[in-house]
Formats: structure tokens, sequence, C-alpha cells
């Protein structure tokens, strides 16, 4: 039998892919019929303004796109943003960028997993197997039903990862082992990337087929992979450890149906079939009938019957990867005590303990691979009728892409989750292009609040089917409210009283949170599912009629009200209402019927001097503040939620001043303001008798500069610079050892 030519194989491979990507591409694009995807977790840019705008939030440490701003601790997906934003400008069609996300994502986990496991010494054929496998199974068609890309991504992350250190520990160059801690760093873009790689790599490295590299080798493998990925997150790490999140890591969502709901098909039976990645609840309910239920279990039964048969394990690798096989069971075990899992520090990164199906469907993803190998020693009736599993396996996973069954509308009650299209209404995006003309010294509250679920459109109609906000998470003003399951830290209590008051079905009084958020317009959106929407609208239309407020932009879809003269992010108010000398309520409204439920009514202190104030915002984390008309001491509101790492600073003239910002907190006092707001009161007497940049006129007022910054994002500046410049010089001197080794030195 003529033996078949490797290198025109893989060229043969190639080709392929990139034939069947167009093709994926346009049959995807069919299906989806020219919409935007949408549903379940994909929240896609749908204009260049809200792909630029998810840049500027995702590269800030303070978010004030909802939940009247937030701490962002987390920048490890910045690299992928702009990625989806380069491939934007490339492609014309807005609606078609997640589609060639799709395609390249799903094929490039193909590609990687191939030449992983050929790095195995498996037989291209095996090799090719286990690669469609990944990529076929129902964890990963799933994760793109869900919109979890992030989660895809980490799959070719872990394959590279483990293809350097593969060559690193075998041609001893450890700049490789420096490439895969690279690769490590970028897979933070999904948390629990965090413990999964090096789950697998430390298995790998460990347990692989080393038989000439020592231990200590290993151990510095795994200490140089580890430390690069976390110098090249230096951002995110410096600013979490030297300025701690307490909301980042608040367990309470431990207990929530967010995180609980995947526990309650945790079946002995489902367990089994999860373990080769055969069972997913929400692929189940698209996917029912009894060859599929069988299907379900071959990969399992294959990987078990390989653990049974090959007893004597010559390449440890096979042992490390059974290991992995077995983490959704030890998973469940613990993630099944959630009291337990609440005493441990940041488990509520990996609070859905079936996440770690990424793990057992990759081990699986190898194994198979392994099995395929181990056929050329069995008779040809035996390796048929496994190759027809195996055909029988991909042809059921496979199917429901082909025949549109994934990419359709639900026909069941429950999470039955498709891939799904929509066009969005012309009124969006001319609201949105007029909204992006004004001041960004206010917000915009969307109505409904949190997903929408749209009643003239069946695919986005019902439990299960909403969609996204994406035109109020990435609003061109800051947006007020948004629905979360986390901890909101200060805004926890403010947010719900402002919801309840927009349900309230009686005489809603959304006017003194309105002009207490700095909220200047109101969007309500006319034909998605609002309960309480004739009631809003009538008092809106209220406000109106008091000339409180205008209609700003009435279409079919939409009506946006423009609430007059609301505050702006940062003013000097009128009166002080002191509770008590530990909590300082502030308020400017001169009515004590439009004071909040929050704030108390009795004022004990008045402070009647105004002050002329101005700012600038230079972004979300910077505002350059200039104060004229003075007296001894000045109070300041800034509407944003509180965090004590908000700071008022000298504003920053040198390039030292930008990196690392004179305080002035010797000046102030900074507490909660209206129950969530910031709140400073500045001795200006004092700050002026020290600072320069504070100057007194002849009837004994002040006026002054200065910035109001949030420290963190001075922290990520010196992040990015340390983890630039470390990455840099390591690369440049294991470079340059490397070159000068001979084969006799270690690498080390």
């Amino acid at each position: 039998m003529k033996k078949i030519n490797l290198k025109k194989f893989d060229t043969l491979l190639y080709i392929t892919v990139v034939l069947f990507s167009i093709f994926y591409v346009i049959t995807l694009r069919s299906s989806l019929k020219g919409g935007f995807i949408a549903g379940a977790d994909w929240n896609s840019p749908a204009t260049k303004q809200q792909y630029s705008r998810a840049l500027e939030m995702f590269s800030s440490t303070w978010s004030d796109g909802l939940y009247l701003g937030f701490r962002n601790s987390t920048h490890t997906n910045l690299w992928f943003i702009m990625f989806t934003i380069a491939l934007s400008h490339i492609i014309t069609d807005l609606s078609l960028t997640p589609i060639v996300l799709i395609v390249l994502i799903q094929l490039f986990a193909f590609l990687t997993t191939y030449h992983f496991l050929k790095d195995l010494n498996i037989s291209r054929l095996s090799a090719l197997l286990g690669g469609i496998f990944l990529a076929t199974s129902p964890i990963f068609f799933n994760y793109l039903l869900m919109g979890w890309i992030y989660v895809l991504v980490d799959f070719s992350l872990l394959n590279l990862s483990l293809l350097f250190i593969r060559s690193g520990l075998t041609s001893k160059k450890t700049s490789h082992i420096l490439l895969a801690g690279v690769f490590f760093g970028m897979a933070f873009v999904q948390s629990q990337a965090i413990l999964w790689i090096p789950l697998v790599v430390v298995s790998h490295i460990l347990f692989g087929n080393f038989k000439a590299v020592c231990l200590k080798r290993k151990v510095l493998a795994i200490v140089l992979f580890l430390l690069t990925g976390v110098v090249l997150n230096a951002p995110t790490v410096l600013a979490l450890v030297a300025l701690p999140n307490n909301t980042l890591f608040n367990n309470g969502i431990l207990k929530s149906g967010v995180s609980i709901g995947t526990s309650v098909n945790a079946t002995p039976i489902n367990l089994i079939r999860l373990l080769g990645s055969g069972y997913n609840s929400q692929y189940e309910v698209s996917q029912e009938g009894v060859v599929f239920a069988f299907a379900s279990f071959i990969v399992t039964l294959l990987i078990i019957t390989l653990l049974i048969t090959r007893r004597k394990y010559e390449d440890g690798t096979v042992k490390g990867f059974f290991l992995l096989f077995f983490i959704p069971v030890f998973a469940y075990i613990i993630g099944g005590n959630r009291e337990l899992m609440s005493k441990i520090p940041g488990a509520v990164i990996f609070r859905d303990t079936a996440r770690f199906s990424f793990v057992s469907t990759y081990a699986s993803a190898v194994l198979l691979g392994v099995f395929f190998d181990c056929l050329k020693t069995l008779n040809r009736k035996v390796k048929a009728g496994i190759y027809t599993l195996v055909t029988v396996w991909i042809g059921v996973m496979v199917l429901p892409w082909v025949n549109g069954n994934l990419v359709d509308q639900p026909n069941k009650i429950g999470p039955d989750v498709r891939l799904r299209s929509l066009k969005y209404p012309e009124d969006y995006f001319k609201n949105e292009e007029k909204l992006s003309g004004e001041m960004k010294a206010y917000r915009v509250l969307y109505l409904p609040i949190g997903v929408l679920d749209i009643n003239a459109n069946q695919l986005f109609h019902g439990p299960y089917r909403e969609i996204q906000d994406v035109f109020a998470v990435y609003s061109p003003l800051p947006g007020t409210l948004g629905v979360n399951d986390r901890y909101l830290g200060n805004t926890e209590v403010f947010i719900k009283a402002l919801t309840k008051e927009i349900r309230n079905e009686n005489n809603p009084n959304l006017y003194p949170y309105l002009i207490s958020t700095s909220t200047r317009f109101i969007v309500l959106r006319t034909t998605v599912k609002f309960p309480n929407r004739d009631i809003v609208t009538k008092y809106l239309d209220g406000l109106v009629s008091e000339n409180k407020a205008t209609l700003y932009y009435n279409g079919k879809d939409i009506r946006t009200y423009e609430i007059l003269n609301p505050y702006p992010l940062i003013y000097s108010p009128d009166k002080i209402l002191e509770v008590d000398t530990n909590n300082i309520n502030m308020t400017l409204f001169d009515n004590t019927e439009n004071k909040l439920a929050l704030a108390d009514t009795i004022p004990t202190r008045e402070y009647a001097e105004k002050v002329d104030i101005k700012f600038t915002k230079i972004n979300a984390t910077k505002y350059k503040i200039e104060i004229k008309n003075a007296g001894d001491m000045v109070p300041l509101v800034f509407t944003d939620s509180y965090d004590s790492y908000w700071q008022i600073t000298k504003s920053d003239e040198t390039l030292l001043e930008t990196l690392l910002p004179k305080s002035l907190e010797k000046y102030y006092s900074h507490f909660v303001v209206n129950s969530y707001a910031n709140g400073w009161i500045i001795e200006t007497k004092r700050l002026c008798t020290h600072e320069t940049f504070c100057t007194k006129s002849s009837d004994g007022h002040y006026s002054l500069n200065f910035t109001v910054a949030y420290l963190p994002q001075y922290l990520l500046k010196v992040g990015l610079l340390l983890g630039a410049v470390t990455l840099t010089v390591a690369g440049l001197l294991i470079s340059r050892r490397d070159r000068e080794r001979t084969a006799t030195i270690e690498p080390f």
C-alpha cells in the first residue's frame, strides 16, 4: 500500500480548512438571515461607537457604564477586545464580525489540538479525529450558543502553552517556556483559566514523557511558566494586591441560582456522560432522541476502555490526562457543599463547578487521540466497529449545525438555547446617534432594566430567550442601572430602592433619584416587555407638563425624555444633612418632598455659601476640577458610587505625577453621601496655606485647580510598565542565553 506523503497531508488539511471556513461563514450568515447574533450572553456591539465604548470601558479600572459606576478589577480580556475591534474594522458589515469570530475560534481550536496530538507522536489521522472531537463536542457547541467565547479561546491558548512547554523542555530552550507563559497570561481572558490551564500544564510537565528532563528542570519550568503568566497580568495583580477589591471576592453569589443551577443536573448518569463531553443540559434540551442519548455515552466508554485495557503506561502523558478526565467528579463533590466553598478565598471565581468540564473535555480529546492511535494493533473488524461508533458520535454532534437545528427558534420553555439573530429597530441607532452628541457630564437611564424581552419576536420572547441590552451597556453616555447577581457594594441599597420605585404601580416618584444621580435622559423602549410601562410613561409625561422634562426623541420603538436641570456628575451642594459624625449625607434639594427616601429629611446643618465649579471629564477615572469663589471649606459631591480609592490629587504636571499623583488627602475628609455616592469636605483655607496651586483673592475667597482621580488606574499604568519592561528584559536575556547555550549546558 502506497504511503501518504505527510507534508501533502498537512497542506491538503490547511487548504480544506480555508475552504471550509469560507463555506462555514456563508452558511451561518445565511442561517442567521443577516441580523446581529443576540440572546443568552451574546453582547456583541452593534455600532462602531459601541466598539469604541467597549474598548474605553475594558481598558479602565473604573467602569461608568452601569450600576452608577463600579470597579473593573481585571483587564485580561483587553487583548481580545482589541482583536475583535480590529476584526470589525476589516469587516464592513458589523453583524458579520461575531460570525467570523465563531468560525475562527472553532477552527483554531481544532487545528491547535491536531498539532498538539501530533507532537505527542500520535498519527495524523488519530490527531485529526481528536481535534474534530474537541471542536464538535456539546460543551464546545453550547459555549458558542451561550456566547461564552472566552472559554473557547482558552482551548487554543492551552494547546499553544502545551506545545511550547514541550518544545522548551525537549529542546532546552527557555525562551519557549517563556512563550508558553505568555499564552497562559493571555488565557486569563476567562477567570477560571487561572486554575484550568495550570492544572493541565503542570500535570503534563510532571507526568509527561520527558525522560531526559530532571525534576529540578521541570519545577523551574513550572515556576517560569506561572510567573510569566502573572507578570503579563501585572496591572490586574498589582492593583488587587495593593488595593484589594472586596466586591470582587464577595462569595455571596455562591448560593445564587446562577451558581447552583447546574448542580440540579449532577446525577451519576449525567456525570458519566459529562466526562466524555457527551452531556450539557442546554445542548441536551435541543437534541432529544434515542440516537443522541446513546451517542452521548460513546466517548466516555471508549476512554474507560483505554483505561482498563492499557495497563502499562510507558508514556506518563496518558496518566496525567486520565487524572484530568475525572476532574468534574471531584469538582461536583466539592461544589455540592456551598458552605465549604464559601470559606475558600476567591471561590466566587470558580463558583460554577460545571465549568470544570473544560478540563475533562480537553482531556477527552487527548485520550481519544491516544485511543485511536492504539487501534493499529487490533484486527480490522474491531477497528471497523470502533470507527463506526465514532462516526455515529461525530454525525450526531455535527448534524444539529449542518441541518440548522441549533440556529433556529427554541421550541420549548426553559433553557433551550439556540444561536439567533436580531435586526435591531432603526430607532435604536438613531437615538444612540443623537445621544452621542450630548455632553458626557450626565447619565442616561434605559428602561426596562436588564435583559430585553421582545414582545413581537418569538425568538426573543419569554424566559431564557431575552437579549443583552447592548445599547445600554455600551451607551455613549454613562448608564444608570443594570441587573447584576454580584454584590454591588455601596450602590446595592440605592439601586434596589430606585428599582422598586420604577416598579411602583401606584405613584412612582423617580424625579429625586434622577436628578441626584445626574440622569439627564430616560430611554423608554416601547416594543419590549415592561409591565409598568404605561404607569412610568404617564409619570414622565407628567414631568413634561410640569416643565421638569421634555420629549427628546419620539419614535416607533423608543421614547426618550430629557430631564431638565439635573445635577452634573460633580457639584457642590447647597445643604448638608448630618446623620451622625461617621455618616454624612449631603443633599442639594431645597424642598423636603424632593429628598431621597434614603436620606435624613431633617437637616441639622446648612452650607449656604455657593461656589463656582467647573469640571472636565478626561476619562472615567479622571476629572479636572476648577473651583472659584470658595470659602474656608468646600463640600463636593461626585455621583459615581462610593469607593475609598477615589481621591483628590494635585493636577499632574510632570511625567512622574502622571504615574504617581500627589494625594491631597490630609486636606479633606471622604465619605458616603446620599447613601451611595462620593462626598468630600475640602479644608480650602488650610490647603491654600501650604499649596501653591491655590490662590486667595482680595475678598477672602479662594480659587484652586485639582483632580478627582481613581487610584487603581495609576497602578494599572505602573503595572503595564513593569510587566512590559520585565517581559522584554527577561525575553532578551533568555533568548541570548539560548543562543549561547550548548547541548551540555542546563537551560536554567
